[in-house]
């Protein structure tokens, strides 16, 4: 048997280990190299192949695009949006948003392309849902969730002035690019992608938390 400690894309916190018995030896383990949703860890790189190409746990994207291209979706290295509160009831197509997603025992759900951010002209334009979970991740506010997860940007309350400055910049480039808004949709998305997964790896500060 084998068993170990996932992050919610699969990176391994603690190596899971198999044993085995054998009458004349004693009981002994050694490292499992099957990972996440049927992924192969591949010692060397740190990856973890997936069939057809590779997929980096650390930030939840493949290192490779999508063999059959947009057919899989606007993202051609997109692991999967949300893994854990996205629900699929009828195989078509994910769904969810803000209200639908729990709330993670210590955590507090935050809004990569600020909520202050709503009537801005280029996520009027687009029709883009601030609230989608696509634009939504889930940091630690707790001191135990803070403890469990160093490797996360804290998150309590507002976001600082730079942070949503930032964003407003960028939005102002997307809406002055005069594109479609199916474009425009998917500028903003690839932007919360973006900024949604440098917290996860403690790339950025949201505010005086940490």
């Amino acid at each position: 048997m084998w068993s170990g400690k996932y992050e919610r894309f699969g990176f391994v916190r603690s190596s899971p280990l198999s044993f085995y018995s054998d009458p004349d030896r004693k009981m002994e383990s050694f490292e499992q190299n099957l990972r996440y949703a049927g992924q192969y860890f591949d010692n060397e790189t740190g990856l973890h192949f997936n069939t057809f190409r590779f997929y980096d746990p650390q930030i939840g994207r493949f290192i490779m695009p999508d063999p059959i291209g947009l057919l899989g979706g606007m993202n051609l290295y997109q692991y999967a949006p949300n893994p854990l509160v996205w629900i699929d009831p009828w195989g078509l197509a994910a769904s969810g948003d803000y209200k639908e997603m729990p709330v993670m025992p210590g955590f507090q759900k935050h809004h990569n392309i600020p909520q202050s951010m709503a009537n801005h002209p280029a996520i009027i334009s687009s029709g883009y849902d601030i609230n989608n979970s696509q634009n939504i991740t889930q940091l630690p506010s707790s001191k135990t969730a803070i403890e469990q997860n160093p490797e996360r940007t804290v998150h309590r309350g507002g976001h600082n002035k730079a942070y949503d400055s930032y964003i407003s910049n960028e939005l102002d480039k997307i809406h002055a690019n005069n594109a479609s808004p199916e474009i425009k949709r998917m500028q903003i998305q690839a932007l919360s992608d973006d900024v949604g997964n440098r917290p996860r790896t403690k790339q950025i500060k949201l505010n005086n938390a940490c």
